[in-house]
């Protein structure tokens, strides 16, 4: 596996094999297999600069480098609310 940065300041819609499709955000990483690099979509924008190939992942699946990892609740805004309001006649 293969990890693949963004650098543009723009979303990416990368076209792989089998008809799947991977979405990068600016600045974010993804993880592709070896045969995906030889896809014509993703060598044109490695070739072009918009995307960059990092360190392979490492013996057990975790990347080789954390770069600046969010504790899981920090990561998709707001805490959840969890009080359950009543609605309706009472």
């Amino acid at each position: 596996m293969k990890m693949l940065r963004n650098r543009t300041a723009m979303p990416l819609r990368i076209h792989l094999p089998a008809s799947k499709v991977l979405h990068l955000g600016p600045g974010r990483t993804g993880r592709v297999s070896d045969d995906a690099l030889n896809h014509p979509s993703v060598a044109r924008l490695l070739r072009d600069g918009a995307l960059v190939l990092e360190e392979e992942a490492g013996s057990n699946g975790a990347p080789a480098s954390t770069g600046h990892a969010l504790p899981h609740g920090a990561e998709h805004g707001h805490d959840p609310v969890k009080v359950v309001h009543t609605t309706g006649d009472r």
